[in-house]
């Protein structure tokens, strides 16, 4: 399971650049119940 959070955020951190590009960010949350738990913040949240 570590290996796969590892894994998710590399690829969060592959698209945060998007995000930050319109005035927003992503973080990683954490993993429940087999589902990824991202938050949004700033104007792409809007």
């Amino acid at each position: 399971m570590e290996a796969d959070i590892e894994k998710i955020k590399k690829i969060i951190e592959e698209v945060k650049p998007k995000y930050t590009m319109f005035g927003g960010n992503i973080e990683f949350i954490g993993v429940e119940d087999g589902k990824v738990k991202i938050r949004p913040t700033g104007f792409c949240y809007r």
